[in-house]
């Protein structure tokens, strides 16, 4: 497919393509980028009302791929470039409500949302201090948000967007590409542009996800994919012009390879005036060697400017150079149009929020550009312009909410790093894993802590706190036998510090670990060891925390009454240190101890109590599970219609946050409320959504019980085989995840299950 087909082929893929994913790839230099520039400005020439948003994933810079931990930054950009550059005043309006809906629950991509639109709403809301951002519930939680915006907007509008350079993009944003097409309705296309070489090497050998992710779209009949090829006869011809009458074009095709990089280069080299012979000239014949001579040819001044720009990345702005290089505004503007215009090294971008703020910015034309620049700069020469880089951004920084700028902390990291600030570098490293944290990407945390550890001279305070934050996640993805390593040396590096409640911190969570893994004894001795710590230095939180832990392990050990002593020691403490969070997760453990003993009043007064406390703070994720708490215990009580609003109301909020795990999790209680009430159509079909959510997400727990569900409905309904192998397929989850009083219950029923086909 030559160029002009291959045009005409995305543009209407865009416009009118049923597949939610287009995939353009090619070699570096073959002029996807160009293609892509060439097809947006179509696309937005032919219907003015399209949505359309575009990026380029972060490029390494100095020999750091940034890009690959840069926690969904292609899209966050992206909705900010539908919230600003929105066709007309209506879609501006509604982008505008669709953030409000949508991803003002999310962080990151909320505070983004939220400061780029500017609506009556949002702003009153922010004004009057009741615009609080949440932390997400799950990774699906955020996927949800972000997918239900641009679905949202795919029906009222047209909608395309385009990522360049994905070979760079982190793995919760190809992930992100790929839940968005699965869930995809229509009237909407993402191009995605990659180069096959970097996308498999750009993860130092593990394969990429976008890898993956194509395969996975293939297989679904949700993806199309196109290569541009190297430039046809004709094509060059076009190209270069005049010059066909002095080459022989054919030969030019055979020795560039159809490449426009090399060929461009090739025709800048020439001798001037009359015929040449290709084969006799020494003109270098890759675009490596004929980057370098036509940098070598280049006035002294505009290639150390180059220079300049190439230590800031393969894009970069004058608002930097300027501030490196001294050159002042105007000659510095002169000398890149003409490394534009004249030698086509770099491309003019226009004004573009880079560090949080406009300003003029450019790219170089080709990433072998960009390197071969980069290489010409002596070591001591790289270190001083990379520091003159970091303190700019550092004061780019200045009195702004760090939080929202992840992608400007990454670049101000690597920039320490490049100029040998190692100790700097790790404690941004750490501040961008924790922001990547409040969005579950965990790949992209956990590569960011790993190189933060394995910087040099790293600051005892930081490695710690990199430690305990690496538990974290492990703990979360149940990696149980690393988190409790690092939770371990984290706690040894705290003592050094004499950090009190960072110690007490990590033994409740070693304790949660204990627990996790079926040792109530380690978990007893575990938050004894937090409690003493936390009374001896009055850390309230600490100690409610523990009062939970322990009155958890009296629960395991089947002494409800301790266990309650336990928990309301917990309440107290927390309602002392004004503590909403701890004080509703300690009443709703008591709740649920009252339900067990069949005390439902008392257990339903405790999680309405619960629900007020989290209101305060909120959680609304944590509301909904109280507010699902609540229906559990009036289900008990025979007040059907009342749990049946409780479970409803949970399930709106979980729905509206898009907290699927959560929703999934409602389905599962409705199915067991409608089995209550002989309802089995609408048991089964609310079960069997449940079940198949919980497998997409990997919801281990909640599948366990949504298949525990299943196997009561279908014994009950006499279907005793397919009974036993959901209650065998629950028994084998709890057992891995260790779930005691489920492998307890399960067991139980399989039994039973036994005796009554025993006895037909």
């Amino acid at each position: 497919m030559n160029r002009h087909e291959l045009h005409a082929t995305i543009k209407a893929a865009c416009l009118h393509g049923e597949r939610p994913v287009v995939f353009v790839t090619g070699e570096a230099g073959i002029g996807k980028s160009t293609l892509l520039r060439s097809v947006r400005s179509a696309l937005l020439q032919e219907d003015p009302q399209l949505c359309l948003a575009d990026v380029d994933c972060s490029a390494p810079i100095a020999g750091m791929h940034v890009g690959a931990v840069e926690a969904l930054h292609p899209w966050v950009s992206l909705m900010r470039e539908l919230a600003d550059e929105a066709p007309t005043s209506t879609t501006k309006r509604l982008i505008a409500d669709l953030a409000f809906a949508w991803v003002k629950f999310v962080p990151i991509v909320g505070d983004v949302i939220e400061s780029t639109v500017e609506t009556v709403a949002i702003m009153r809301d922010h004004r009057t201090g009741r615009s609080t951002p949440e932390q997400a519930a799950s990774r699906e939680h955020v996927f949800h948000q972000c997918i239900g915006f641009f679905t949202a907007l795919a029906e009222q509008r047209r909608v395309v967007v385009m990522i360049d350079d994905a070979h760079w993009a982190d793995d919760s944003s190809i992930n992100l590409l790929f839940a968005l097409a699965r869930a995809s309705k229509g009237n909407i296309t993402c191009v995605v542009a990659y180069r096959p070489d970097d996308v498999r090497t750009s993860r130092d050998g593990a394969e990429h996800a976008l890898l993956h992710v194509e395969r996975e779209l293939t297989r679904y009949a949700l993806c199309d994919a196109y290569c541009v090829d190297p430039m046809s006869t004709d094509e060059i011809r076009t190209m270069i012009g005049a010059t066909t009458e002095r080459v022989d074009v054919n030969k030019l095709v055979r020795i560039s390879g159809g490449n426009p990089l090399v060929v461009q280069g090739m025709v800048e080299l020439l001798p001037e005036g009359g015929k040449v012979d290709l084969d006799t000239l020494g003109i270098p014949r890759t675009a490596e060697a004929i980057v370098d001579e036509r940098l070598r040819r280049l006035d002294p001044t505009l290639r150390d400017v180059l220079c300049a720009a190439a230590a800031e990345g393969e894009t970069f702005t004058s608002t930097i150079i300027r501030s490196i290089t001294g050159v002042e505004a105007l000659p510095l503007a002169q000398l890149l149009r003409k490394a534009e215009q004249d030698h086509m090294l770099v491309r003019a971008l226009g004004k573009q929020r880079m560090y949080g703020e406009e300003m003029p910015a450019y790219e170089f034309t080709n990433v072998i550009v960009h390197r071969a620049l980069y290489a010409r700069l002596g070591i001591e020469e790289r270190e001083l312009m990379h520091a003159a880089i970091a303190e700019q951004l550092e004061s780019m920084l200045s009195g702004r909410n760090r939080s929202e700028h992840p992608h400007l902390i990454n670049r101000l990291a690597t920039h320490y790093g490049a100029m040998g600030d190692h100790a700097n570098a790790a404690r941004l490293d750490l501040e961008c894993a924790r922001i990547a944290w409040t969005v579950f990407a965990e790949q992209e945390v956990l590569m960011l802590l790993d190189r933060a550890l394995a910087r040099p001279l790293v600051d005892v305070e930081v490695r710690a706190s990199a430690l305990m934050l690496r538990g974290t996640v492990e703990q979360f993805k149940r990696v149980l036998d690393r988190a409790t390593e690092d939770y371990v040396e984290a706690r040894a590096l705290f003592e050094q510090l004499h950090d009190n409640e960072r110690i007490v911190d990590i033994d409740c969570r070693l304790a949660a670990c204990a627990n996790m893994e079926g040792d109530p004894a380690l978990m007893a001795s575990l938050a004894e060891r937090a409690l003493t710590r936390a009374r001896e230095h009055g850390y309230l939180r600490g100690i409610s925390t523990a009062y939970s832990a322990l009155g958890i392990v009296e629960e395991t050990y089947g002494r409800p009454a301790e266990a309650l002593v336990l928990f309301q020691h917990s309440v107290d403490t927390a309602r002392e240190a004004s503590d909403d969070e701890r004080l509703g997760i300690a009443l709703s453990n008591m709740g649920r101890i009252y339900v067990v003993q069949g005390e439902n009043e008392r257990a339903l007064a405790l999680f309405d109590s619960a629900i007020e406390a989290l209101e305060r703070v909120r959680a609304t994720a944590s509301v909904a599970r109280g507010q699902n708490n609540a229906g559990i215990a009036l289900l008990n009580l025979g007040r059907t219609d009342e749990a049946q609003q409780r479970f409803s109301r949970a399930l709106a909020l979980h729905d509206t946050i898009g907290d699927v795990v959560g929703a999934s999790s409602l389905r599962t209680n409705l199915a067991q409320l409608a089995y209550r009430e002989q309802r089995w159509d609408d048991a089964h079909a609310l079960i069997e959504q449940s079940i198949t959510t919980k497998r997409a997400i990997g919801d281990h727990y909640g599948l366990g019980i949504a298949l525990y569900t299943r196997g009561i409905l279908r014994h009950e309904r006499g279907a005793t085989a397919d009974a036993r192998a959901d209650l065998q397929e629950s028994l084998s989850i709890f057992e891995h995840i260790k779930e005691q009083p489920m492998i307890d219950e399960v067991t139980s029923l399989l039994r039973q299950t036994e005796i009554n086909a025993s006895d037909t």
